[in-house]
């Protein structure tokens, strides 16, 4: 099993992967990642989303998932379609300009997380830039690689709390970025230009779930394989937003 998370920028309203790789075989419905994590989900990925923004997903289980799921314990059979060996999960999507007027709202987030407001204020900056450069119209993420390392139905219930505000969100967004409570987070621009050093570094840890990442591949629909695309800008490139 793979260890990455995606950010999606799609061409319409979907959570499903599945999907959105089925629909690539009609013209006009490509979409990119715009953003990858390993073993995580960045805080402001689950920023962009609320609750309301959950839709089901059925994941297909192969024989070698199911084994990994199971590991001698009961995975949820309220969940899970014995007769089609699949797992439904919650994962969210909202359009682009839904996203970044949650992103507007997840500052304090940002600063009780951080518990430097001026840090965290570069770290939101730098979200809100790069969201508000996203060529498409709408945004997802697709989590799965990583929720299906261990047992995806508890994933998907924390992903729901980390989008559910309060202090409750707060502590799931901590753990599902891998963010060490009570250690000061590398400023960004040390993330940008490689100066942090080892890579174990829980500050560099830190900063990595902070920063909203990036990514360029684009996944093209029939009949745009040979448009030529402009490159995403790097976020923290753009340099910081203006106070609001």
């Amino acid at each position: 099993m793979a260890n990455r998370a995606f950010l999606l920028n799609t061409s319409f309203l979907t959570s499903d992967p599945y999907l959105l790789n089925a629909k690539l075989k009609e013209p006009g419905m490509d979409f990119v990642e715009v953003a990858e994590a390993a073993y995580k989900i960045p805080i402001p990925w689950l920023l962009c989303f609320r609750p309301e923004d959950i839709r089901p997903v059925s994941v297909q289980l192969t024989e070698d998932d199911d084994d990994e799921d199971d590991d001698g314990e009961d995975a949820g059979d309220d969940d899970r379609d014995a007769a089609t060996n699949a797992v439904e999960v919650g994962l969210p999507c909202t359009s682009v300009k839904q996203a970044l007027q949650n992103m507007e709202q997840a500052l304090p987030t940002f600063e009780a997380i951080v518990g430097d407001s001026k840090l965290a204020r570069t770290f939101w900056q730098n979200a809100m830039s790069y969201l508000e450069v996203m060529p498409l119209g709408y945004l997802t993420m697709n989590p799965l690689e990583v929720m299906f390392m261990m047992d995806p139905l508890p994933y998907a219930q924390q992903i729901r709390a980390a989008l559910g505000g309060g202090q409750a969100a707060i502590d799931s967004l901590m753990d599902l970025s891998c963010y060490e409570k009570g250690v000061r987070p590398f400023p960004l621009d040390v993330l940008y230009t490689g100066r942090g050093g080892n890579r174990n570094d829980p500050r560099l840890q830190n900063c990595v779930a902070l920063d909203i990442g990036y990514g360029n591949f684009w996944h093209n629909s029939a009949g745009s394989e040979g448009v030529q695309r402009a490159k995403l800008p790097l976020p923290f490139s753009r340099g910081p937003r203006a106070p609001t």
